[in-house]
């Protein structure tokens, strides 16, 4: 591949951009409270479908709301006054829900259960925690945990019964960094950054404990793990391999290696989700200067039409109904605030809009002085409803080379 040597990548230029945003113009300082107070941040289904949970900041600190998937008020779930409180997913067979947050100011955030009683349980009192993906049948779900003054994190695999009982799973070093699983458990991936812009990709087979290099050593070349295919022999990535421009969509056959090229845009694809059946990839596209949904068959990966989805704002979420019949995303744009809108795919039409943050008497012009600070990054689904993003996700673009 020919690259320059001052390509941008998606993190970097999206804090460019930001600095630039809000430099540029800054609003009065009165105008700050009620323009970033304006976020929507994270977006999940609930089990049944009925409700969309999502963190809304409506009054200066973010916390989690359902909104009704069929349109109506949305529900406050939490009333933290202080310390922002950030969703990651439902439960898969109930309401409660994992969340990331704080309870004091010298504490990291880490992950908290709301139970359905409204109690909240801490996952990891006093030490740093990050979600990191349910297993098949939704009994347990992994938890990467920092040990504090050890330089490595341990993965847990917790229980979602009461109690939520963990058992190791994985150390987690600076030198193999873990990403993810699959839901069965038989392999996870690691990554390592050798160098600026060169990514390697690791898989451990957790039966024979054997560790293979998919991609190792390999000059400049961004490789970003994604998911597991259904049938757990392929794992998904974003490219840039092959002399190609941007960022592609591809997939690697664990066993030999091979690499086929399923999505290839004129920008990057920088992220995407898995409908829960696998039959539908949701991608997030850059564009100039913007991000979109983009919506592919995953038998043939033809793009599926979906009219009316915006193409020049941020697509900062994706979610599927448990019955895949349902998208829901978080889309902002320069005149406006960010909002979650939803699509039938049954009969795909344009979007509706489930809810709007922001504040009707906040000038559109100012919203667009701030809109880079209006919510925080989101978490990860990772390509699924993984949560966790993969590295560099992002609203950004890189310059053409």
């Amino acid at each position: 591949m020919n690259h320059q040597p001052g390509r941008i990548v998606v993190l970097l230029a999206c804090l460019l951009l930001s600095f630039v945003a809000i430099s540029a113009a800054a609003p009065a300082s009165d105008l700050l409270p009620a323009l970033l107070s304006q976020g929507l941040a994270g977006l999940s289904f609930s089990p049944d479908g009925s409700k969309v949970l999502v963190s809304m900041n409506a009054g200066g600190v973010y916390n989690a709301f359902a909104v009704p998937a069929a349109g109506g008020a949305p529900v406050q779930l939490t009333r933290s006054a202080q310390f922002p409180i950030f969703i990651e997913t439902y439960f898969p067979h109930d309401e409660r829900f994992l969340f990331r947050s704080r309870k004091a100011e010298d504490e990291p955030e880490h992950l908290y259960v709301r139970e359905l009683d409204g109690r909240e349980t801490d996952l990891s009192p006093g030490k740093g925690s990050r979600f990191k993906g349910w297993n098949g049948d939704g009994s347990s779900f992994l938890l990467d945990e920092d040990q504090r003054g050890s330089g490595v994190d341990n993965v847990y695999e917790v229980s979602t019964q009461p109690g939520y009982a963990r058992k190791f799973f994985f150390q987690n070093t600076p030198k193999s960094p873990f990403a993810f699983a699959s839901p069965d458990r038989h392999y996870l991936v690691t990554t390592r950054v050798p160098f600026d812009l060169s990514r390697e990709i690791y898989i451990k087979d957790t039966r024979t404990d054997q560790v293979r290099g998919l991609f190792s050593g390999e000059a400049q070349a961004i490789h970003l793990p994604v998911d597991f295919t259904p049938d757990g022999t392929h794992l998904l990535l974003l490219f840039d391999g092959g002399a190609k421009e941007f960022l592609y969509l591809a997939s690697v056959d664990i066993g030999t290696g091979i690499i086929k090229r399923l999505v290839g845009r004129d920008w990057d694809v920088l992220a995407g989700a898995y409908s829960p059946d696998h039959k539908l990839i949701a991608l997030t596209v850059a564009g100039d200067a913007s991000s979109h949904l983009e919506l592919y068959d995953t038998t043939n990966f033809q793009r599926i039409d979906l009219p009316g989805v915006p193409l020049d704002g941020w697509l900062s979420a994706v979610a599927f109904s448990p019955d895949s019949k349902t998208l829901a995303f978080i889309n902002s744009s320069s005149a406006a605030p960010p909002e979650v809108l939803a699509i039938d795919l049954a009969k795909p039409g344009p979007p509706r809009r489930l809810i709007q943050g922001g504040r009707p008497e906040v000038p559109p012009a100012l919203w667009c002085q701030v809109r880079w600070c209006g919510f925080p990054p989101t978490t990860r689904s990772r390509f699924p409803a993984s949560s966790s993003s993969p590295p560099e996700r992002g609203r950004a673009t890189r310059r053409r080379r």
